[in-house]
């Protein structure tokens, strides 16, 4: 598996969520080993655990995609940034779609004001 998986970008929204990784296992009737090995880019899951972790996380497959193929030098800036709020909120950021992104930074332009 390459690098960012579907994986990755299911954890990435597990974390911006506050979600543990039992917790979504749970949710969607796995152990929390193969979820984890999933994430990690290390195994692969059937297309109806992949669905399930979709409606848990109420993120369309789709998105799922568009997350792993935005350009890596994107994701590395939102990803290393220093500190825990800062972490959680380039999370929350790479979990949105890109016109909720646009509704965002709109937000946060206007709350600096």
């Amino acid at each position: 598996m390459n690098e960012k998986s579907i994986g990755w970008a299911i954890r990435q929204i597990r974390q911006a969520r506050g979600w543990k990784l039992e917790d979504l296992a749970h949710m969607v009737g796995t152990d929390q080993g193969n979820l984890s090995k999933f994430e990690r880019g290390e195994q692969w899951i059937s297309e109806e655990l992949l669905k399930k972790l979709s409606t848990a996380l109420e993120t369309p497959i789709s998105k799922l995609y568009e997350m792993i193929e935005t350009p890596v030098k994107q994701q590395d800036i939102l990803i290393n940034f220093s500190g825990k709020d800062l972490k959680d909120l380039a999370n929350v950021y790479l979990a949105l779609n890109g016109e909720k992104r646009k509704q965002a930074l709109r937000l946060l332009q206007a709350l600096k004001e």
